[in-house]
């Protein structure tokens, strides 16, 4: 199911951004998965509605007509399910960073 989730964000990070850029890390108790795209964005007002089912920007709904507005609130669910967070902000420079904070089981953490 992680997998599942990771993997909507970078496809919507390439079909709308084009250009991504992944980091992982460990920043205890959380392990991080920080996705960057280079798309415009999220109008900060929007923000708050992005993981509701069925909702298309503008942008995506020009650049992807056939998609149907479930996989950012698919993936939020599995992360919830999973004791984590998803979090969103529009980069300085453009583009819109998805920030994945999944907590650590205490064998990784103390490593």
């Amino acid at each position: 199911a992680l997998e599942r989730a990771i993997s909507n964000l970078i496809d919507n990070a390439v079909l709308y951004g084009k250009k991504v850029q992944i980091h992982l890390f460990k920043r205890t108790p959380y392990a991080i998965v920080e996705i960057r795209d280079f798309g415009p964005g999220i109008p900060p007002a929007l923000i708050g509605s992005a993981f509701e089912p069925h909702t298309r920007l503008p942008h995506g709904q020009q650049q992807n007509p056939s998609g149907t507005g479930l996989g950012m609130g698919i993936a939020n669910a599995i992360i919830q399910a999973h004791s984590g967070e998803i979090r969103l902000h529009n980069h300085a420079e453009g583009g819109l960073v998805v920030t994945i904070l999944l907590p650590l089981s205490e064998d990784i953490s103390e490593s």
